[in-house]
């Protein structure tokens, strides 16, 4: 059995954004006040390639992850969870809210400007080697000038689709500012939530994981400099 109101902070929105640094920074602030916490970036387990038909952004894949990480997690002791990662729609937050169906979830989408987005991205490319280094890379100005107008795409479509609980503008702010004002807007962040012992989880064997089916850095710098490698 499940601990019951588990807080779950999933913080998503286009890439560039900052997701991943605001999300290590929160992770770094909760746990550093002696609360076991939790951090997953979505994206890390979910690199598994070529996509598949059905699944084609792997986010099945990545909630059937995170339900058999949490449950490890908590296993230990975990008594939150602070994840980030892209959320198109209803149906992948069902997906994600399924993997952990206990949870007291909250899901913050942090935003920033067309230009500051595009920026970020291209910045990425000088700290990744685009020049001297391009080919051990492979970013190249014209993929980093893809990789800009596909995020300001995916932007839009989640400007004309936003499903999240609140979201936060980080256009001028660097990390510790806009992980400060998600915690905040989430009403104090975990400790709002019913924070209870986890219950001790039941093993697991390879087979049985294998057999289940799926239901229903931190700093005081400025985001280009977070950013690196990362993919939000």
């Amino acid at each position: 059995m499940r601990s019951p109101g588990v807080p779950f902070l999933l913080l998503c929105g286009a890439s560039g954004v900052g997701k991943s640094a605001v999300g290590f920074e929160i992770f770094d602030r909760v746990r550093s006040e002696g609360l076991m916490t939790a951090r997953v970036d979505l994206d890390d387990v979910g690199m598994c390639y070529p996509l598949r038909d059905g699944d084609p952004e792997n986010h099945l894949l990545k909630a059937r992850n995170l339900a058999v990480m949490w449950r490890n997690f908590e296993a230990v002791g975990a008594r939150c969870l602070v994840a980030s990662g892209t959320v198109e729609n209803r149906d992948v937050l069902a997906a994600y809210k399924d993997a952990i169906p206990a949870a007291a979830f909250t899901l913050c989408r942090l935003r920033v400007g067309r230009q500051e987005q595009r920026d970020r991205i291209l910045q990425r490319g000088h700290f990744l080697g685009v020049g001297g280094n391009a080919a051990v890379t492979s970013m190249t100005p014209d993929r980093l000038d893809r990789l800009a107008h596909e995020a300001a795409r995916e932007a839009d479509e989640l400007d004309r689709n936003d499903i999240a609980d609140f979201c936060i503008d980080t256009d001028g702010l660097d990390v510790p500012t806009v992980a400060r004002l998600v915690v905040a807007q989430a009403g104090g962040w975990p400790h709002k939530h019913r924070v209870t012992r986890p219950t001790r989880a039941r093993p697991h064997s390879a087979a049985s994981l294998g057999q289940q089916g799926f239901g229903g850095r931190h700093s005081h710098v400025r985001f280009p400099l977070e950013l690196v490698g990362g993919g939000s």
